[in-house]
């Protein structure tokens, strides 16, 4: 409407303004003085505060609109005195039914989305600008919301903190509250208890602890216990009965905040409690904020050893079912930057969907680092195979912290099961983080897979996504694992991938001419090796790709011949697409005697040739 988009210059706009005040006196909808009225007294305070009260005095039902009423809270207490008990209003924007509290919503706080629908934060704040005879007076409106049957458990829990936000009435009807027999009342009185300013429900909250209460008095006790002196708290958190998951957990996440010697004896000795599975599962996470203590890891070995698969896992801060929804939002982020990669896109993708969650140790000292490669050989040596999946898939190995290559020998033996499940993630783990000190026994495991065809090709992929972002330093492992490979003549295709990807472009050469001198580039081979260059763009050498053409576009070999037209293809991918020395080599490809080369290059057709 016009007065949002002049609303800026309403200050200076008199002749609008009263247009607006006119409309205000004579308006019947609702949506109208809700646009209107709120830019008035925001724009012009000088003529709401005149305005205002005419308004309510012309028509009771204006206190429904809750900027009037939100006016009135903040400037005008006065006039709010006649409407402080529950009643209907009659006028132009009367309700039919008596209100159960004044409208008053916080504007200064963003709506929030309740079940689909936007909510408004209830006003919680400012009523001590009231006397107190106007709020003992509005407080009959919540106090009767809460004791009516039948009402809702959303009006109910507004009531309640309604009346706490009241700071002239004493408490002692809401510390009544946290005894009624209704869940919702007893349960939202105690989250309310803990944030009266003068500590009134603390000692009720410390009282609630040891009865069947102490599930929601805990949660509400927080902010205390973690504030408090820990000389006064601690006490208090030992004597709290433990036979209440929920209550042990939370205490005991509560005293491994604390950062006294007293309160890490004090896990300690839960530790040799019987304790509930997820009591035990949290008290092994809390330890992880005290890994500088020898005690600690102690503790942990001693869970990695047990015989539960979630005990065991918690040693290492994991956990069986993994947060898929945050791992997928990771992934998002993190392959946000990689978008523009284009065929290098998918490899990277996969690369990073395999690591996004792995545990980063990098913050560790040195001697925990090491500690820690001990922990994973301990989950890796497990007896049920979800542990020992779980460990693969989330373990980070330091080669420096692994001194004797513990670790690794234990993920490259996982690198020979028969499960996909189990060979991945254990080959993600190897390549993303083997240095060249691990190139021989790398290259030693590679020549134990050559009888497991299935594991051998799932770690060159793993090894070709690994290539994209840590290509130099695996460098030594690619040509390690080629010369493995290179004993076993079916073998061919995985190498010409694995070349193109990796190496060199005159290396990739010799390997394809020697291929050839051998006869072992069949037709697989060739097609592999034609479809591999044309996802070779991205390669930080790409231009050098030209090398490997021109090496093999004068061969006596009809196969070698083919790989020059495939590398011609490929460069032509760039932004620049054809330049006319490359099409000037697709003509000699085009007069090729073998049909192999020249049926591929006649039916190619640059764009240059259309113009």
């Amino acid at each position: 409407m016009m007065a949002q988009n002049f609303a800026s210059y309403l200050h200076i706009f008199d002749e609008l303004v009263d247009i607006l005040e006119g409309a205000l006196h004579r308006t019947h909808s609702t949506n109208f003085a809700d646009i209107v009225l709120p830019l008035l007294v925001k724009y012009r305070p000088d003529r709401a505060k005149i305005l205002i009260p005419a308004l309510l005095e012309e028509d009771a039902s204006w206190l429904t609109h809750p900027t009037l009423c939100l006016y009135l809270h903040r400037y005008r207490q006065d006039l709010l005195t006649p409407f402080l008990r529950q009643q209907a209003y009659s006028g132009r924007f009367g309700t039919s039914n008596a209100s159960l509290f004044l409208p008053l919503y916080d504007t200064s706080f963003p709506q929030r989305r309740w079940r689909g629908k936007m909510g408004q934060q209830y006003m919680l704040r400012g009523f001590s600008r009231w006397t107190r005879w106007q709020q003992e007076t509005y407080a009959a409106m919540p106090n009767g919301v809460i004791h009516e049957t039948g009402q809702s458990n959303h009006v109910i829990t507004k009531a309640i903190a309604q009346l706490a936000a009241l700071p002239a009435l004493t408490t002692t009807p809401l510390l009544a509250l946290a005894h009624d027999e209704r869940p919702i009342v007893r349960d939202t009185t105690l989250l309310t208890l803990a944030h009266l300013d003068g500590g009134q429900g603390i000692p009720v909250l410390l009282q609630a602890l040891h009865d069947d209460r102490a599930r929601v008095a805990i949660h509400a006790l927080y902010n205390y216990f973690v504030n408090a002196p820990e000389q006064e708290t601690l006490p208090l958190l030992r004597n709290i009965p433990l036979d209440r998951v929920t209550v042990a957990k939370e205490v005991i996440r509560i005293i491994g905040t604390l950062s006294s010697e007293d309160a890490y004896r004090t896990l300690l000795e839960l530790h040799h409690r019987e304790l509930h599975i997820d009591v035990r599962i949290a008290l092994t996470r809390v330890l992880w904020n005290h890994l500088d203590r020898p005690e600690t890891w102690q503790v942990l070995e001693q869970n990695a050893r047990s015989s539960d698969g979630a005990i065991a896992l918690s040693a290492a801060h994991l956990r069986l079912s993994p947060d898929l929804r945050k791992e997928s939002a990771q992934v998002h982020r993190m392959n946000h930057a990689h978008r523009a990669k284009h065929i290098q896109y998918r490899g990277i993708t996969e690369w990073t969907r395999m690591n996004v969650s792995r545990i980063s140790p990098y913050h560790l000292t040195f001697a925990q680092q090491q500690r820690l490669m001990h922990l994973f050989v301990l989950l890796l040596q497990h007896s049920q195979l979800e542990v020992r999946i779980t460990t693969l898939r989330y373990c980070t190995r330091i080669a420096e912290a692994d001194i004797e290559q513990t670790l690794l020998v234990h993920l490259l033996d996982a690198m020979h099961s028969n499960l996909e499940s189990e060979v991945t993630p254990s080959a993600v783990a190897v390549f993303g983080t083997c240095t060249t000190a691990d190139t021989s026994l790398i290259g030693r495991a590679i020549e134990g897979l050559l009888a497991n065809r299935r594991a051998l090709q799932i770690a060159t992929q793993i090894l070709q996504y690994a290539l994209f972002t840590n290509g130099r330093q695996l460098l030594p492992t690619v040509r390690e694992i080629l010369t493995v490979l290179a004993a076993d003549s079916l073998t061919t295709s995985l190498r010409v991938e694995l070349a193109i990807v990796a190496l060199p472009w005159d290396e990739v050469a010799a390997i394809l001419a020697q291929l050839a001198a051998t006869n072992e580039l069949h037709a697989d081979a060739l097609n592999r090796t034609c479809e591999a260059l044309q996802v070779a763009i991205n390669r930080p050498d790409f231009l050098d790709m030209v090398n490997l053409e021109l090496a093999f576009a004068g061969s006596n070999d009809e196969r070698l011949r083919r790989i020059a037209l495939a590398a011609l293809l490929a460069q032509t991918q760039s932004p620049h697409g054809w330049s006319d020395e490359q099409v000037t080599r697709l003509q000699f490809y085009r007069l090729d005697k073998s049909p192999l080369v020249a049926t591929t290059a006649q039916f190619t057709f640059p764009v240059v040739e259309q113009r």
